[in-house]
Formats: C-alpha cells, structure tokens, sequence
C-alpha cells in the first residue's frame, strides 16, 4: 500500500499552481457541498474513489499528471480528508476541507401532504430515491469537463444550493439545487452535451429530467411544466429539455437545478458563475411628482 501524504502531497499541490488546467472544469472549493480538484504524479491514469464512491480522473497539461475532482458531502466536518486510488497503484491521499456555513431558509408551503407525506407518499419518495441512488451510481468514460457548463436559463436566483430548510416551520433536508425564478413556460437549456438517463414526474420534483454527462457528473432539472426530451436521447449543449412549470413541492414558477458529481450533491454555481445566471428583477421607475 503506498500513502501519498506530506511532502509527496505538497509537490503535487505545487504542481497544481504551476501548470494550467483546463478552463472547462468547476470552480476549485474545498468546502463542504463543494468540490476540490486535487493533482496527482502518476503515469498511468489512475482509478480513485471517495467514500467508495468513484471520482472523475481527468488529464492534466503536464502527461505524467491527472486532476481528480471530488465532490464533498454537505454534511462533511473532518477538516482533513481522504480519497483511495484503487489503479494502477493503491494510495491514500488526502484533502483539506473547510467549514462552510449555510443560512436557513423557511418556505410555507399550502399542500401539507409534501410537507408531511402519508404512508402511500412515503413509499413512493422511497422508491425514486433508490432509483435516483441507482442512476448517480453509473459512471461512464465520457468527459463532462470537455465544455465549459452554460445556464440551464436566466433569472433572478430565489434559493441558494446548501440553504437549512424549514417548511412551515418544520425542519427538513438543505436545499440540493438552486432555484432560478422564471415565467412558466420558459424554455430550459441542457448545461452540457450528455445523454437523458430519466424522465417522469417526481414526489417532490414534479416533472423531471437528468442528464448523465459523464464519469458520474450529472444534472438535474426539476418542476417542469412541459419535457421535451426521452430517456436514451442524446443531448447537445443548449438543447431544450423542458419548460418552466411549478409542479412538485413548489411556492411558485421556477427551474430547480441540481448538480451530482460522485453520487454527491454539489453547488451549481461552481459550474456556472452567479454573474452568468442571475438577472437584476424589474425596476419600475417612479413618477415624477409635480412641481
């Protein structure tokens, strides 16, 4: 067993400083609910996992090099973590995590049943969650990093991803996406090129598409009115996925927007910066009083 730790660990980092990467990838965040890209010297691509969870291994500029991405769990506290490579050696190499804190949020919502769902609802919300399990747990070959990631739309930003939720004053799970208000009917971009692994309509999601984009990256786009794709069906850049729609547990018409990178939620706006995104909501000008 070979474990990569201090000074090995610190020419690597360097390493990641010293030579550019692509432009393409998420913003570096080692917090949690975030991701970090860590560098590794290593010859042949190597296989690695978190949590025994597989991470996307990327080439770097430098051929003897490989950026692994890892996505942080939103509820992780160690400040020192580590990730296993499995191929073509075995190794621990470990991370620096930071505490990131998150606001909470409170939302009354006017069906109770998706605020406290019945028996028959609960058995339902356990299903798509095994399915949802079983889908974030495919990994491919194909690159999700080969693009910069583009806005599924625009609009102001009405939930921050990582927000402590209470639903009618009761506490629920923090917030896996980011909310984006917009019209119904608004037409939603895929992200990035990919492949539609799900289509249907979700307890709590209401109409819902996802796109695999590759070595376990995968978005989410949630309360659609309308889809406009089909599982199996490959996806450009820019396509039309669905339309704006306010079914699911919602308060209004807005697009929910999930990122999963190693069967782990992460924020969206790693991928996609705020300024790209969010649009300033209308100012109506005020009228002039007489003089």
């Amino acid at each position: 067993m070979i474990k990569l730790f201090k000074s090995s660990y610190a020419i690597i980092f360097l390493l990641f400083f010293s030579q550019s990467c692509s432009s393409a990838l998420p913003e570096n965040h080692s917090v949690n609910g975030g991701l970090t890209i860590i560098p590794i010297d290593i010859k042949n691509k190597p296989e690695a996992y978190f949590q025994d969870k597989r991470i996307p291994v990327l080439p770097s500029v430098n051929p003897r090099q490989w950026l692994l991405v890892v996505a942080i769990p939103l509820n992780s506290n160690a400040p020192v973590q580590y990730l296993q490579l499995k191929k073509p050696l075995k190794g621990s190499v470990p991370f620096q995590v930071s505490d990131k804190f998150y606001t909470t949020q409170a939302l009354n919502i006017k069906d109770i049943s998706k605020v406290d769902p019945l028996p028959a609802d609960m058995e339902r919300i356990n299903q798509e969650k095994k399915k949802l399990d079983e889908i974030y747990a495919q990994y491919t070959d194909m690159n999700p990093f080969e693009k910069a990631y583009n806005a599924p739309i625009r609009g102001p930003i009405s939930s921050l991803f990582g927000l402590k939720r209470l639903y009618n004053n009761e506490p629920r799970d923090p917030h896996s996406g980011l909310d984006i208000a917009a019209a119904e009917a608004m037409p939603v971009e895929a992200v990035n090129q990919g492949t539609v692994v799900e289509t249907g309509d979700y307890f709590f999601t209401g109409n819902t598409v996802i796109i695999d984009h590759g070595m376990g990256v995968f978005s989410l786009y949630a309360h659609l009115s309308a889809i406009k794709v089909s599982i199996g069906d490959s996806i450009k850049q820019g396509q039309v996925i669905g339309l704006v729609g306010m079914t699911g547990r919602v308060t209004g018409p807005h697009l929910h927007w999930t990122m999963v990178v190693n069967q782990t939620l992460v924020d969206p706006l790693l991928f996609v910066p705020i300024r790209n995104i969010a649009t300033a909501p209308a100012v109506q000008a005020k009228k002039q009083q007489p003089a």
